[in-house]
Order: C-alpha cells, then structure tokens, then sequence
C-alpha cells in the first residue's frame, strides 16, 4: 500500500470515528439522579431550568448540624455537579424559586428566618453564574409574616420572575400577625431589589398567590387560591394587574365541592395571549386555558382512578403548541409524573417515575422544555432528584425506573365568578441581609437498574473508573448495550453476574491511577464502537456501505493505473 492510500484510509477511519462522535453527542443528555448524602437530610429540588450548556436547581435541605437552608446546585448537560452552596444563616432558610437572569447571574427567592428582623420574611437574592453573592433583601420584618400554605403543598408559595426592565415580579402569601388570615402580597423590585412598589389583595378569608408572570402588555398575572370569593369553601383565583399593581380583572373558578379546596399551583401567559393554569378543583388535577380576559375557553380534569391521585405543580405550554404538566400521583407511596397534552388538553403520553417501595421519585415541581426538544425535571425523592428526559419522557438508561402512566380525562364545568379583592400598599420594610455562601460536597446517586433478579444494583464499574462518571456517554452505551442485549438472555446474565463478582475491585485500582485510566478508554474504545453500532443498526449499515463504496472506488481507481 502506498503512502497515499495509507493517508486515505487513515482519513477515512478520523472521518467514521467524528461521525461517531456526533450521533452520540446529538443522543446525549438524558439522565436521573439523586443528590444527597449521608450527612445532607431531605433536599428538595423545588426549582429547575435549563442555563447555557447545562441546568440550574434550587431547594433547601437541612444537616445533622443545621436548620433547613437554601440550597443552589449547577451541573452540566449530563448531570454532574459543576458547583453547589448553601445559602443560610443560624435559622431556617429555604429557596423555593430560581430563574437565570439577562446577566448570566441567577436570582432566587424563599423564606429567611434569620435575617431581616422578625420571622418568616420573603428573601430574594442575586448571585453570579458561579453563585457568588451579588445582594441580598429580606421583605416584611416585623411588618407582614410570610405564609406556608398546606393545601396539597409542602413548599411556601414565593415565586420570582424577571421583568423586561431587569428587575423582578415576586409573588407570594403572608399576613400581618401570625393569627390573622393570609393574603396575596405582589412585589415589584428593581434590579438591586429595592422596592418600587408592593401591594396586597385580600378579602375577609385567606388569601395567596402561588405563581406569577409579567404578561405581553407590560402588566402582570397571578393565579392562587382564595376563600373571600367565589362559591365553595376555596376557590382557584386568577388576577391580571396592570403594570403599577392595580387589578384589571379578576376571576375565581369552583369546581363544584363545598368540602375541597380548589387553587391555582402554575400560570402561564400562552402564545396567543390567553394563560394556561394548572391546579386542583376537589379531588382531581386541572387543566385550564383561559382567554386573555380570563374566560374559560376549555377545562379538562385527569386522575387515575384513586383518591387525590394526580396533583399537578407546574404546567408550559410547549414549542409545539401543546402543554406539559408535572406533579405527583398519590396512590399509596406517590409518584412523580410527566404529562403532555396536546393542544386541547388530551392526553398525549405520561410517564409515571417510581416503584411501589415508595423509594424512588414521588414529586415533580419544576419541569422546563428544553434547547433539543426533550425536559428538564426537578422533585423529590426522599433525596432531591433531577431528571432530562428526551421528548417522548424517557430516560435512556435505566428505563425500567419509568412506566406510561395513562390518566383518564374529562371536561369539567367550572363556576367563574368576578371577585373584587381590596387592594392595599403595606408598608413592610426593606432590609438588606448578610447570609453566608458556603460550598458543599455531596453525593450523587445514579438511579440504576437491577441486572437480573436477586442481583445487587450495579454498573459498568471498569468504563465508569477509565472515564470518571456513571453518566459519561461511553459508559451509557456499554450500559444500555447491557440492558438491551445481555441481561435479556441467559448467557448474557450469567456473564454480567461474572462481571459484578469479579470487576469492581479492578475498577477500583484503575480509578486510582491516571495512566491506567488512559490506557482503559484506548482498550475500550472499540467495545465502545461495536456496542453503539449494535445499537444503531441504521448507521452500522450506512458505515458499511461508505467503507463498501470508498473501497470500491479504490479497487477501480488501482485498475485503471495498472491497465494504464
């Protein structure tokens, strides 16, 4: 072989080996993890969206040598920790909303108990991309008192958004003594966080609003839960402001129960100007799609057949015109569940994450549609758990952790009603705060899929050493190449249960040792390959036909030489 046909092939095989590359780059991303750890109690992850090339969360958690504090975690595309920090001071604080800011910062608000004076006041605070302090406010001392409603909820209704002026919309509940009834309390801040105006709207009974977004025309919309107006005990309440805080209209929706509470947890302006709210009404999850006056243009309520089965936190409309829901099914250890409808509100698939140990995630707060079509999740799971699913809801690998979840649908006739709440200005003051950053470590815990029965739950010990993460794309072909085709039969078992006896200590002397780390991702590589091509049918045949055609072309090109 010449030196020009040894270049060629060499190319050819760079070529084969970029392609490679690529696809399983474009397939990458999808993953389910638990953070936590020993020493790191109850995190939840209240709060998720996708920031630059990977995803930020937020929640709270408490250790053995601390109240509850505010927790921010960043990891990247494949769901390892790029850095996280605590965020507290001697008492109780929790973050129960984030969003990334134009700056590449991130803002975040919840409940502080230790700053600000007083107790139980509204925190917002302002950090960079690498979660430094910028500033930080607490809202309401000894003034107004913020409110933990227990509805079907475990988390302080405080949600944050920024506005096209770079400051921030804050929505939330509180009331001015700890025995007087709640109400809503609408923050508009600049972006320092001071105070351009706030208002509170309220009746005779308890009032709150759960979840805000600045609207099209400049103003503002928000939706809750209310027990001034409407016809039953509690009413789901949706209220459009304008852009000063003053109510524009305002409308209750009952579901028909004088026993059930029926509130707002999500809502969101739609691409045609209308909203779309996500709640309960009695004892089912709902649906709404409201006009940009707040009629009701369709309802659709979804259950599962068992008693306060679906609780739907969050629903968005998708790029494609439809919506996606999450929350949590109830049944007797709960789970957390995906939901896409389409345009209508029927049903499209759902995906129920879980088992029936209870051990596994049972709450879905946060969901966002993502740059490649799939989804961000965020929940609890005994431990805070973070889920990228790809559009269709599954997670490649271990799919044994999620099952179609099929609920049944039905249009529902709700009673709209005006209300007229009466709007104040509280004077609750500002004060700047001096919570501590600190850094922590915790543990990752790969939601990992049982080989065979009777077996302990393992990995690809030796590919997760040479590459460093469970969650390496290399790993995950070798793991779903396992699921697909090795645990499926009988020898194939038998060798993975060799392999989990014999592998783990080797995989422990080679993750100590960087050369032999090197070494083992060269040796794997084209167990790698033929693993993916495997599982690729499509593109083993179109490399076969490329290397067929190239030495096709090479043969004529070597005839017509010789017979010149």
């Amino acid at each position: 072989m010449t030196m020009k046909s040894k270049l060629a092939s060499v190319i050819f095989c760079i070529h084969c080996y970029l392609l490679f590359l690529e696809v399983i780059s474009a397939e990458a991303g999808t993953f389910m993890i638990e953070y936590g750890g020993a020493d790191f109690f109850q995190p939840i992850a209240y709060s998720v969206q996708q920031a630059g090339g990977g995803y930020i969360s937020a929640g709270l958690a408490y250790t053995s040598t601390s109240d509850y504090f505010g927790w921010v975690l960043s990891i990247d595309s494949s769901g390892n920790i790029q850095w996280q920090k605590a965020y507290n001071s001697p008492n109780y604080e929790g973050i129960h909303s984030i969003q990334q800011t134009s700056d590449g910062g991130y803002v975040f608000a919840g409940r502080t108990d230790s700053l600000g004076g007083g107790s139980a006041n509204l925190w917002v605070v302002k950090v960079d991309s690498s979660g430094n302090i910028q500033w930080q406010k607490a809202y309401g001392g000894s003034e107004i008192h913020l409110s933990k409603i227990n509805y079907y909820t475990f988390k302080y209704p405080v949600q944050i958004k920024q506005t096209v002026d770079n400051g921030y919309i804050v929505a939330s509940s509180g009331s001015f003594s700890e025995t007087e009834n709640y109400f809503a309390w609408i923050l508009k801040i600049d972006s320092l966080g001071n105070v351009l105006w706030q208002k509170t709207y309220d009746g005779s009974g308890y009032d709150s609003a759960h979840s805000v977004q600045q609207t099209s025309d400049g103003g503002y919309v928000f939706a809750g839960i209310t027990s001034s107006f409407g016809v039953n005990s509690a009413d789901l309440w949706v209220v459009k402001l304008d852009p000063w805080g003053n109510v524009q209209w305002e409308k209750t929706y009952d579901g028909g129960s004088i026993f059930e509470a029926d509130l707002a947890h999500s809502i969101q302006q739609t691409s045609d100007g209308g909203y779309v709210v996500a709640g309960r009404t009695s004892i089912k999850g709902i649906l709404l799609r409201l006009t940009s006056t707040g009629e009701v243009t369709w309802t659709r309520s979804y259950s599962s057949g068992g008693f306060y089965e679906l609780t739907p936190y969050e629903a968005k409309q998708t790029s494609d015109g439809c919506y996606i829901i999450v929350g949590r099914d109830g049944g007797t250890y709960g789970r957390a569940v995906i939901l896409k409808v389409d345009a209508s509100g029927v049903p499209l698939w759902g995906r129920n994450f879980g088992s029936s140990g209870g051990s596994r995630p049972d709450t879905a707060y946060s969901i966002q549609e993502t740059s490649d079509s799939g989804y961000i999740v965020s929940g609890r799971a005994g431990k805070a758990w973070i889920a990228k699913v790809d559009r269709d809801g599954w997670v490649e690998c271990p799919a044994e952790e999620i099952i179609d979840y099929t609920p049944t649908w039905t249009d529902e006739i709700l009673t709209t009603v005006n209300s007229t709440a009466l709007v104040q200005t509280p004077s609750a003051p500002l004060i700047s705060t001096d919570a501590i950053a600190t850094d922590l470590h915790l543990s990752v815990e790969f939601f990992s899929v049982v080989p065979s029965a009777g077996d302990d739950a393992g990995g690809c010990f030796i590919a997760t050493a040479a590459y460093g993460s469970p969650f390496e794309r290399h790993v995950q072909i070798l793991q779903e190449f396992r699921d697909r085709y090795l645990v499926t039969n009988l020898v194939g078992r038998e060798f993975v249960s060799w392999y989990y006896e014999k592998c783990p200590a080797a995989a422990t002397y080679i993750s100590e040792r960087p050369p032999l780390r090197f070494l083992t991702r060269v040796a794997l590589y084209p167990v790698v390959v033929i693993a993916w091509l495997a599982l690729h049918g499509i593109y083993l045949l179109l490399i076969v036909a490329a290397a067929g055609l190239y030495m096709a072309t090479r043969h004529k090109r070597r005839t017509r030489f010789f017979a010149g």
